[in-house]
């Protein structure tokens, strides 16, 4: 986790002109992971107070990161299932296609036989 305190401390990101740019007096970094596994980072800025991520804030804001982390993990399952179910589709689509094809070949060659 990564945080600064006001914009004149001297830690780690206190030299980044967005930073400087955009008077932010309070920063955190917080990473989403999911069983083990980094899914994502929480980033929240404050341009109004410094020492504004207390511990409680820090708590709340790792309960809701955690949360964070399980819906990327089922909107990327549902995104995935789409695109099986599209891909599905599209192939099902291509078969009754060519069958209806199949079947117009077969017609016109009964109807030229006859």
């Amino acid at each position: 986790m990564v945080g600064l305190a006001t914009e004149e401390q001297e830690i780690g990101l206190s030299f980044d002109p967005y930073i400087k740019a955009h008077g932010v007096k309070s920063v955190l970094g917080m990473p989403i992971v999911y069983q083990g596994e980094l899914k994502g980072i929480l980033y929240v800025e404050n341009n109004l107070i410094p020492f504004a991520f207390t511990e409680k804030r820090v708590q709340i804001l790792s309960i809701l990161a955690s949360q964070m982390a399980i819906s990327l993990v089922l909107a990327r399952q549902v995104k995935g299932s789409i695109q099986k179910a599209e891909k599905k589709s599209g192939e099902q689509q291509k078969r009754a296609e060519k069958a209806e094809s199949n079947q117009k070949k077969q017609e016109e060659f009964i109807g030229k036989t006859l």
